[in-house]
């Protein structure tokens, strides 16, 4: 078997697991040129730190809530950044409705943009989707792992995958590793 075939069957293993889980939305965040992939993740951490004060406030503090997720990184080579997409899961229910998720995404990605230092080292633009695999055909999962096929070196591959963690996101083989790991298993 070659590596490419190895890489299409652990791609479709993976595929089979993200379409199990309780997904309810799909967010995809981009960055503006040339903003680099330290920053872009420190960007991504910060993101979802202001985002999960805004949904479970004093929870999210005492470490009793915060959103969980599955976050694929997409390197951009025209733009030279990176943006990421995320599949929320919501299953306690604890998430608000759509319009209201929207809402307070918008206010995040806004109070990301007051500084100086944020100038242009902000969230470009966001879309939040409503999750839906109706047909049972897992679309949007295989769309959110093509580039993994394409990897040469199989570490390399699975550090485009990462977790929603408490304090920040957690990539590849420290995902894996981890008790939020546990938690999707």
């Amino acid at each position: 078997m070659t590596f490419t075939e190895n890489n299409i069957k652990a791609r479709d293993v993976i595929i089979t697991w993200l379409a199990s889980l309780p997904v309810t939305h799909h967010l995809t965040l981009s960055f503006h040129a040339n903003t680099n992939h330290d920053e872009t993740k420190k960007l991504l951490d910060l993101f979802f730190k202001h985002l999960n004060r805004r949904i479970y406030k004093g929870r999210y503090n005492k470490g009793l809530s915060y959103i969980r997720g599955i976050v694929i990184r997409e390197n951009t080579p025209g733009l030279l950044t990176d943006h990421y997409h995320i599949l929320i899961l919501d299953e306690d229910r604890t998430l608000p409705d759509h319009g209201r998720l929207q809402s307070l995404i918008s206010k995040t990605v806004r109070s990301l943009k007051g500084s100086s230092y944020r100038n242009r080292n902000h969230i470009k633009a966001y879309l939040l989707q409503p999750y839906s695999d109706e047909a049972g055909e897992n679309r949007l999962e295989a769309y959110l792992l093509k580039s993994i096929t394409g990897i040469l070196h199989k570490t390399s591959a699975f550090d485009q995958i990462g977790c929603l963690d408490p304090d920040k996101v957690i990539f590849g083989q420290n995902f894996t590793d981890s008790e939020a790991y546990v938690k999707f298993l």
